[in-house]
């Protein structure tokens, strides 16, 4: 188990989910504790984290284009759902470990 502190992340895999103007959901493969996600799109994109497949709308977190963040998964979190502001284009969702990038 580890103390709550700050540490550098630690990745364990990379999904890429297919992302259009329709929200789209993939699994994550595994357990983590936190998740990578990278939107190398020229669009915004809108992205939650559920239990379940639920549907991204423009009311979640924001990624912007060509940018990286680093979003804690919490209990039991397996799932990425994400939807483009416009166009199409490939989010990859990193899983892992680790509270820094």
């Amino acid at each position: 188990m580890r103390i709550w502190q700050d540490y550098a992340f630690e990745a364990e895999g990379t999904v890429a989910i297919a992302a259009t103007e329709t929200s789209a959901s993939l699994l994550l493969p595994l357990v983590c504790d936190a998740v990578l996600i990278t939107n190398p799109t020229s669009s915004l994109a809108f992205v939650r984290r559920s239990h379940d497949p639920e549907p991204a709308t423009e009311v979640d977190l924001p990624v912007l284009p060509n940018s990286q963040i680093l979003m804690g998964t919490g209990l039991g979190i397996r799932t990425i759902n994400v939807v483009l502001a416009s166009g199409s284009g490939t989010i990859y969702a990193t899983a892992g470990h680790g509270t820094q990038y």
